[in-house]
């Protein structure tokens, strides 16, 4: 579907930004705003995946969020 073709897209551009930035070494966080709770989830599993994940600590927040999350 073109909802999914554009949520892939999506996550391939994030990693890539985030790939640059590590690639320029800059030194700091990164703080990403997406629109909703799955594209979220989705992004924190696909960073997990890539080859960053041992360099990346992932917090990922959103509106449905329990105080023990």
């Amino acid at each position: 579907t073109q909802s999914a073709a554009f949520t892939d897209m999506l996550l391939e551009k994030v990693e890539s930004i985030v790939y640059r930035i590590f690639d320029n070494k800059h030194k700091g966080d990164i703080l990403i705003f997406l629109p909703g709770e799955k594209i979220i989830k989705d992004l924190t599993s696909h960073l997990y995946r890539s080859a960053l994940s041992k360099e990346l600590f992932i917090i990922p927040l959103y509106g449905r969020l329990s105080k023990e999350e």
